[in-house]
């Protein structure tokens, strides 16, 4: 009976302590609950975040889809734009060597009209100088006309003088005309000469 005593003494203080351990096994137990459910909370939490980053990765790889077929786009457009600079940069090559031959032409026509210049320069004055010379040649011809015109009136007064004498003898035109006899002379030679 003393064994079993001692042997209960010992049951009952193994079993304080196994209600101690279970009493702290319970507290913990309740702290892993409340945690559990914290961390439950949080997990929901994270799974519902996890599925706005599922959504927004799904709007993200749309948009980089469409992202992608843009750089495509935009890549072959650029391939276009460069073959179009290509030849653009040709059509300028060809523009400026056009243009140096242009210049070149217009220097050699600056020099052409230079030498027009000139020789309408010298045309100028020679034709001032041949102006000059017609205005003398006129007058010349004006001094003339007017010598003509005396001379046709002193013919005229001659004619009449003469138109006096008697053409069939030169004496009786002197007795007619003493003043005119040299001039009914020299009008009678070539009548006869001419009747010869």
């Amino acid at each position: 009976m003393g064994r079993c005593k001692a042997e209960m003494g010992r049951c009952k203080a193994e079993m304080g302590r196994c209600k101690a351990e279970m009493g702290r096994c319970k507290a913990e137990m309740g702290r892993c609950k409340a945690e559990m459910g914290r961390c439950k909370a949080e997990m929901g939490r994270c799974k519902a975040e996890m599925g706005r980053c599922k959504a927004e990765m799904g709007r993200c790889k749309a948009e980089m889809g469409r992202c992608k077929a843009e750089m495509g786009r935009c890549k072959a457009e650029m391939g276009r734009c460069k073959a179009e600079m290509g030849r653009c940069k040709a059509e300028m090559g060809r523009c400026k060597a056009e243009m140096g031959r242009c210049k070149a032409e217009m220097g050699r026509c600056k020099a052409e009209m230079g030498r027009c210049k000139a020789e309408m320069g010298r045309c100028k004055a020679e034709m001032g100088r041949c102006k000059a010379e017609m205005g003398r040649c006129k007058a010349e011809m004006g001094r003339c006309k007017a010598e003509m015109g005396r001379c046709k009136a002193e013919m005229g007064r001659c004619k009449a003088e003469m138109g006096r004498c008697d053409e069939d003898s030169p004496v009786e035109a002197e007795r007619v005309n003493p003043r005119y006899e040299s001039s009914c002379k020299v009008l009678y030679v070539p009548r006869k000469m001419d009747e010869e």
